[in-house]
């Protein structure tokens, strides 16, 4: 029940007060019905505790453990729905930061292209014209000072 003790008194879960409650009647069977009986028995007697009222002691202490097994049973599933939750919100913020990226890359290759890879390609377009023999053809720069500067 160390594990138990762990959670118990978490506020979200109450279950201090069956856990409680368990270890009492557990106390009680033991110390009213089990003790007593097993001294008897190595002693050769027959059992001074009638069994009906180690049934009843037990009895209790089974639906004491019902009570805390079920508040168990509902936190598990309160937990599972919390774990579902989150893993969803962690699923859209996954779907958001892909997007983001993906609009990004976009962003990226058309900056890329427009400033670089465009003016380049426009350069050599007209070095080859000025190469072919077009010599009236004039060779003018755009874009980053490097690309003017050739």
């Amino acid at each position: 029940m160390g594990a138990l003790d762990a959670v118990a008194d978490d506020p979200d879960l109450a279950l201090r007060a069956d856990l409680d409650e368990l270890r009492t009647r557990a106390a009680a069977w033991r110390t009213q019905y089990a003790e007593p009986t097993l001294a008897d028995v190595r002693a050769g007697q027959r059992p001074s505790v009638p069994p009906e009222r180690g049934r009843q002691l037990f009895d209790r202490l089974r639906q004491s453990f019902g009570a805390l097994q079920a508040d168990l049973d509902r936190a598990a599933v309160t937990a599972r729905d919390d774990l579902i939750d989150a893993a969803g919100r962690l699923r859209l913020i996954a779907a958001l930061i892909s997007l983001g990226m993906i609009v990004l890359l976009i962003v990226l290759t058309v900056g890329l292209r427009r400033v670089v890879t465009q003016p380049i390609s426009e350069l050599a377009a007209e070095v080859r014209r000025v190469a072919a023999g077009n010599f009236d053809s004039a060779v003018q720069g755009s874009g980053p000072r490097e690309l003017v500067g050739l």
